[in-house]
């Protein structure tokens, strides 16, 4: 039987929310730290932990300088404070799950984490509805996964609304 929920913490606007980044040579990434934050209903409960893989000489993109740079105050980087970054050379690279690793090195005293590739889209108040999906389960330690679509389908903004999840048929243990 699973052990529901006992306290109300994600009700909390200050409930923070770690969110851990890959990025593997992906120029996309500070347009999705720019998402996670402006389409977040409470952005201050918001910390983003990234670990970079890029070629330091052949890739002009860098997530935390872009992100920053974009903004209307290049000087003052609009928080700053809540990003986090390991950056190594991709030819350490070892695939998205060793990133995944490296990235939760960066995780601290957040209550909630979020697993997402650099590439990522996020509806409006995504912070506010995931926790309302993870009280749905019912289950304090459950774990909410999907394989999130094609980045080309998130052009449309109605894909969102239709509130289209896409499903795992099928899957198989190994012994």
């Amino acid at each position: 039987m699973p052990i529901a929920p006992s306290s109300t913490l994600w009700e909390s606007p200050s409930t923070l929310i770690f969110v851990g980044l890959v990025d593997y040579r992906d120029p996309r990434c500070a347009t999705t730290i720019d998402y996670l934050f402006s389409r977040a209903k409470y952005p201050d409960r918001v910390r983003i932990g990234i670990a970079q893989q890029r070629h330091t000489e052949d890739d002009h993109f860098h997530c935390i300088n872009d992100y920053c740079n974009h903004q209307k105050d290049r000087h003052q980087c609009l928080r700053r404070s809540q990003l986090k970054m390991i950056e190594f050379t991709h030819l350490l690279a070892r695939g998205p799950n060793y990133a995944r690793y490296i990235v939760e090195s960066l995780l601290t005293n957040e209550d909630f984490y979020l697993s997402l590739d650099a590439h990522m889209d996020v509806v409006d108040e995504w912070d506010v509805k995931l926790l309302h999906e993870w009280r749905q389960t019912g289950n304090e330690f459950a774990i909410i996964s999907t394989q999130p679509p094609d980045v080309s389908v998130l052009v449309d903004r109605d894909y969102h609304n239709a509130g289209i999840v896409p499903h795992l048929c099928q899957w198989e243990v190994d012994d």
